[in-house]
């Protein structure tokens, strides 16, 4: 899939955790769900990674996804620790921010895991590929099929958090 692709189910997926938080913390969450939902493209094509990972291999994998969130998990504690100041959280959106993150990169994972070459998710302990899609129905990356699941999760994305910040005034 398209990095606008994962970007728009990411923030679709965003919106039921954010809906429940103060603005700013919804932002983070928003911030923290995107983040997931391209870090495991990130570390294979645009990091100092990219020398050792191959595209959909490593890095879309269930042991470094648990490795990236148990990090943020650990960022956003320490955040929420610190004296209050520009970088300082609240103890009650340690939980919404790196779940958050989770949910973007499973998000990421399982869109991947639909494409005709899928994801290899136990790696590195197997090297069995996933795919959640039977073969006629996988989606080619730069698609239209890859297009309309990006316009319509951005739409989607966009109508529930009109409603929720209708339903919250």
């Amino acid at each position: 899939m398209r990095r606008q692709t994962h970007l728009a189910v990411g923030a679709f997926c965003a919106v039921p955790i954010a809906s429940d938080l103060a603005p700013t913390a919804a932002v983070g969450a928003l911030v923290c769900c995107l983040a997931g939902a391209v870090v495991p493209d990130y570390l294979d094509l645009r990091s100092d990674f990219k020398r050792v990972l191959r595209h959909r291999g490593m890095s879309h994998s269930v042991v470094v996804g648990v490795l990236a969130t148990f990090v943020v998990y650990l960022i956003v504690d320490a955040l929420s620790r610190v004296e209050p100041g520009a970088f300082s959280l609240t103890e009650s959106v340690v939980q919404p921010m790196w779940l958050a993150f989770a949910v973007g990169l499973i998000s990421h994972l399982a869109l991947d895991a639909c494409t005709p070459s899928g994801i290899q998710p136990a790696l590195p302990l197997f090297r069995w590929r996933l795919w959640l899609l039977p073969r006629s129905m996988r989606i080619r990356t730069g698609g239209k099929a890859d297009g309309m699941i990006r316009w319509l999760a951005a739409v989607a994305a966009m109508v529930l958090l009109v409603e929720s910040l209708i339903s919250g005034l």
